[in-house]
């Protein structure tokens, strides 16, 4: 109910989901809502983009053979890369292999191509980023995101946080920053 209070059924929609540090819930929460959204009959994809330490594939029980940085080096087309789930309406796109230079290799013109081709093909595309606490990665992402969601988990994320996270919405010309609050 909340997200469509943010999207205003503006189709296609981005959902950047983060973190402050690593075990507060991003995977889990990204995976959750990719489902939620693809159980109601949006066609929905969940890119694994956290390209140093990747879970989507762990949690899935599912290859990561090839992925994200096979497609943004060149080494795989969008088609090859595509898993389709057992739910209906729902894919998913693993990391890949860790490549050795993750910030640059998501700055590149091809990741704003796999975008643009995901926005033709799905409703949701959903990015599930490494934790915005340890690297640029999530920030340098966001530029696509319609909306972004930090994920804070009870009695694990630090209020210090909460304090970067409001500089980050200070300088955030769209707005587009919410919270989503874990408690497990």
């Amino acid at each position: 109910a909340n997200l469509s209070f943010f999207q205003q059924n503006r189709y296609p929609y981005v959902i950047l989901i983060s973190s402050s540090v690593p075990r507060e819930g991003k995977t889990f929460s990204a995976i959750n809502l990719a489902g939620v959204l693809a159980a109601s009959g949006k066609k929905t994809i969940l890119l694994g983009l956290d390209l140093r330490k990747p879970q989507l594939h762990n949690y899935l029980a599912i290859h990561n053979q090839k992925g994200v940085s096979n497609y943004l080096s060149g080494n795989a087309d969008l088609e090859e890369i595509i898993q389709p789930s057992e739910m209906e309406h729902l894919s998913y796109i693993t990391s890949g292999p860790n490549p050795p230079n993750p910030s640059e290799l998501i700055m590149v013109e091809r990741a704003e191509t796999m975008i643009h081709k995901l926005k033709e093909q799905y409703d949701y595309i959903i990015l599930d980023s490494p934790p915005v606490g340890l690297v640029t990665d999530a920030l340098i992402l966001k530029k696509w995101a319609d909306l972004t969601l930090f994920v804070c988990r009870q009695d694990y994320t630090k209020k210090e946080f909460i304090s970067n996270l409001n500089e980050i919405y200070r300088k955030d010309e769209k707005k587009n920053i919410s919270l989503l609050y874990n408690f497990s």
